[in-house]
């Protein structure tokens, strides 16, 4: 085969493989946020998204839906008041977490291990800005 062809191959080879990798990666990730979404009590609290993902994965039909949607309306204050009271305390009780597998950890293994909390932090604060 000459090295032009070879060329060529390669490259149609390249754009199939490629595409390949971004669709099952695409695929991935909105399957997987469609199943955190609907799990997602203890996300954002956000009913419409809620009522929304029932609709799709129950096949709700519009009087369903209405029922559901004062449903959420009417619960999800309530959940959004106590996930705000608990909150220092789940905080302090993850800081502690933190703490007490940093005393198992070698030094090296520490570095490593606060590389992760603050990534855990970061993504954490940039899932908060995009809900708002």
């Amino acid at each position: 085969m000459n090295e032009k062809k070879k060329v060529v191959v390669s490259f149609v080879l390249g754009l199939v493989l490629g595409g390949a990798v971004v669709y099952t990666g695409l695929h991935f990730c909105y399957t997987h946020w469609k199943d955190h979404a609907i799990k997602g009590f203890y996300g954002g609290f956000d009913s419409q998204r809620m009522l929304d993902k029932l609709t799709h994965k129950l096949d709700l039909n519009l009087e369903q839906k209405v029922q559901i949607e004062k449903i959420l309306e009417s619960k999800f204050p309530k959940m959004k008041e106590i996930k705000e009271s608990v909150r220092p305390e789940l905080d302090a009780l993850r800081k502690s977490l933190q703490t007490e597998i940093r005393s198992v950890l070698e030094s090296d293994q520490q570095k490593q291990f606060d590389e992760i909390i603050v990534k855990y932090e970061e993504r954490k604060l940039k899932w908060k800005e995009k809900r708002g």
